[in-house]
């Protein structure tokens, strides 16, 4: 529900899940033989004769079983390593699925053997051990206590990245039920049956049930989980745990969907509680109510709720509602109740500016909606009417004009910066209509011409394109590794002195430069090389309030045309959560996986097919046949 899905949890995850499925109805087969077999070829009888103990025979056929099987495992993770062939495949995310597939297996496997050792018929065995996993896996269509009783309900949680410990317990208390089934089973067929011996193996099956029911229940009631993916990607942000902490008392979220089909409206539960135990980790007085439109109309009416899934946080006697459901959003809407206001942004009009509400190619309404969903409210604001910027706005936005400004509304301007305001400024390489006293006011130095950076058009990119490549160090751009891109950008530069702490956000260019006639070549009489600085963030103090300015040299860098290029959105949301004064929102962003592109060559795709299309199947085929002639002589 947060980032987009890179390509090991695309790819890795479910063919782990696949190769799940596959053992069940394979394990059987595999383990049919362990003991009936020896019973039905009656080899059994000197078996069991042997100076050894019944638990050493269960143990070591239970072992081989296990090697055999961990050698599929094997072949399934070197089938996922391909993925370094073309991606930065995360190493976590495929450890937990090859380690939830070995566990799956070994339950598996344990179960089959017990299947095994109670009858002299493989077939029977098979078929036996087939019914009671088909019939376990099918318990993770249950709820609660039920669910808990499935395998593969405990797998789904390593097939995401998850290792639970009540899932660790799960695992080593049912292969250690099925092989202690097995040994005293075997045990008292040697010792011979009597209503004694059935009693108090009854008694022990009791006994043993109830211990292990109470391990898992504690295990269950005192969870740790280790989130293996390298984006951490079942796992809340420290401002997430950070804003929890903050809400003291009961908090209720409450989920209007329609219940059009029960096995989607199951789904949708399962999902939507998954997501939320998150949050109940850090907060257990957090309740989920579902509320179904269509047989409660009354009381979605009193919500407000306009549409279906449509969600409502409560706290304190405050909230807010919800369109949508990932952790930048609800936590944006926890830290909204817990400070009780809401940010008001407001975006300078009047003179053919970009609109932060448009829909066109030039307007910034994809950069608006996201704002809004942090909990931003945005209105325009007219400096032709309104008296002065007014005192609530936490940030005032301005692009860049088409028409000139009047000197009145500059000293508008320039007075919300003299009295600390805090700005955006999205400037654009064009005359600045007006503006030029404001950007003497920040001191800023703006050289005529725009920038050419070869790295954008050796990525096929227009030639008047600039790559934001390079961040310092800054609460904005914190952990922030993406590509951005700036059409059209101009450079932006201070004067030595200043009242203002100038901080570079982006640069780029890095083997480009500014020119202010746009060639294909660099010429040292005109132009001026690079890098060059894309964003800059001013900041001074006044009074006892942190004044904070952040300029960006190229207005359409959060336009709807462009914002959708690699980070640029998430850098524009964060600018704007550091120009308010809500750090603790930027590091809820998800950020982008690493191996969200797969690229290979020919040549790896040729290396990769013979690999999984011959050489392993030839290994397979040489194995079985390399079997059946050893049985054979």
């Amino acid at each position: 529900m947060n980032s987009a899905p890179g390509a090991t949890i695309s790819v890795a995850a479910p063919l782990a899940g696949a190769l799940g499925l596959l053992l069940l109805m394979l394990i059987p087969l595999f383990s049919m033989r362990l003991i009936a077999e020896e019973r039905r070829n009656q080899t059994w009888p000197l078996l069991a004769s042997a100076p050894i103990f019944a638990r050493q025979i269960v143990l070591g056929k239970f072992a081989g079983l296990l090697a055999f099987l961990s050698l599929i495992i094997a072949a399934a993770g070197l089938m996922m390593l391909t993925l370094w062939q073309g991606t930065p495949a995360d190493p976590g995310l495929i450890a937990a699925n090859l380690l939830g597939l070995w566990l799956l297996a070994a339950s598996y496997a344990a179960l089959g053997l017990y299947c095994s050792a109670l009858t002299r018929q493989p077939v029977v065995a098979a078929f036996s051990a087939l019914a009671m996993s088909f019939g376990l896996w099918l318990l993770e269509m249950g709820n609660g206590t039920v669910r808990a009783l499935s395998p593969n309900a405990h797998f789904q949680n390593l097939n995401v990245g998850l290792v639970g410990s009540s899932d660790l317990v799960y695992f080593a208390l049912f292969i250690a039920l099925f092989l202690l089934l097995a040994i005293r089973h075997l045990q008292a067929e040697q010792q011979g049956r009597t209503r004694r011996r059935a009693v108090k193996s009854s008694l022990f099956l009791l006994l043993l049930l109830a211990t292990m029911g109470g391990l898992y229940s504690l295990a269950a009631r005192f969870p740790a989980h280790w989130d293996l993916t390298r984006n951490a990607l079942n796992s809340l942000s420290p401002a997430s745990a950070q804003v929890l902490a903050q809400l003291e008392g009961p908090l209720t979220i409450t989920v209007y969907a329609a219940d059009l089909l029960d096995a989607e409206k199951g789904e949708v539960r399962k999902l939507v509680g998954e997501f939320i135990g998150l949050y109940q980790r850090y907060k257990p007085d957090l309740s989920l109510v579902f509320v179904d439109p269509v047989k409660q109309p009354e009381v979605t009416r009193h919500s407000g709720i306009r549409g279906n899934g449509e969600m409502v946080v409560e706290f304190g006697g405050r909230r807010e509602h919800l369109a949508m459901l990932n952790e930048q959003t609800l936590t944006s809407a926890l830290l909204r109740l817990a400070r009780g206001r809401e940010e008001l942004l407001m975006v300078v009009s009047g003179h053919g500016e970009r609109k932060l509400d448009g829909t066109a190619n030039h307007d910034l309404g994809e950069f608006g909606k996201r704002l809004q969903q942090n909990g931003y409210r945005i209105a325009p604001l007219n400096l032709a009417i309104a008296p002065d910027v007014p005192d609530n706005a936490g940030v005032l936005v301005i692009t860049h004009p088409q028409t000139r400004l009047f000197p009145g509304e500059v000293a508008k301007l320039l007075h919300f910066v003299e009295r600390g305001g805090n700005l955006l400024w999205l400037l654009d390489a064009e005359p600045l209509r007006g503006l030029e006293a404001l950007a003497e006011a920040l001191g800023l130095v703006l050289p005529p011409g725009i920038v050419i950076d070869p790295a954008a058009q050796e990525m096929n990119a227009p030639r008047d394109w600039a790559l934001g490549v390079g961040y310092p160090p800054h609460p904005v751009t914190r952990d922030f590794d993406l590509i951005t891109v700036f059409p059209r950008a101009r450079a932006l530069e201070t004067v030595t002195e200043s009242e203002w702490q100038r901080r570079i956000l982006v640069e780029g260019a890095l083997k480009g430069w500014i020119s202010p006639q746009p060639g294909a070549r660099f010429d040292p009489h005109r132009d001026v090389a690079g890098p060059v600085a894309l964003a800059l963030a001013l900041q001074r103090q006044t009074g006892e309030h942190e004044q904070r300015i952040v300029v960006v040299g190229s207005g359409a860098f959060l336009a709807n045309a462009y914002s959708g290029n690699g980070g640029n959105l998430d850098l524009g949301v964060n600018l704007l959560n550091w120009l308010a004064g809500e750090e603790r929102l930027i590091s809820i962003i998800p950020p982008t996986a690493r191996d969200a592109k797969l690229v290979f060559s020919r040549h790896q795709l040729t290396i990769a097919g013979l690999v999984l299309l011959v050489l392993f199947p030839l290994l397979l085929i040489a194995a079985g046949g390399g079997l059946w002639w050893r049985r054979r002589t």
